[in-house]
């Protein structure tokens, strides 16, 4: 079955947070967190770092470090960027032209990471 005849028997496309039925803002979150986790564990693995050295050097749990780098959602926004931070880790942040939903604009925020 290809799209179109996916979408004709009534199934819908897109993607989990279209399941989910997340606003714009928390898709933004959403992306946010998962681009700077992926910078978390690449940024230690550039220094050579284990999960349990990481932990060490900032006084917490391996399993702390292991949740963080697993997007657990107990981890807060806060403490993956002072992860990051404290690996050297800097951000920059792009602001992208509006994205239209239900011809409302909508401003997206970029952020990247950088070493």
């Amino acid at each position: 079955m290809n799209d179109e005849e996916a979408l004709k028997a009534g199934w819908k496309s897109g993607d989990a947070a279209d399941f989910l039925g997340m606003t714009e803002a928390e898709r933004q979150e959403l992306d946010v967190r998962v681009s700077l986790i992926r910078a978390v564990r690449k940024r230690r693995g550039e220094l050579g770092l284990s999960q349990k050295q990481l932990a060490d050097r900032l006084k917490i749990s391996k399993r702390t470090v292991e949740r963080l780098e697993a997007g657990g959602g107990e981890i807060t926004l806060e403490q993956i960027l002072h992860t990051y931070s404290e690996m050297g880790g800097r951000l920059a942040i792009t602001e992208l032209p509006p994205h239209q939903e239900n011809g409302a604009p909508k401003r997206r925020i970029k952020a990247r990471a950088t070493a």
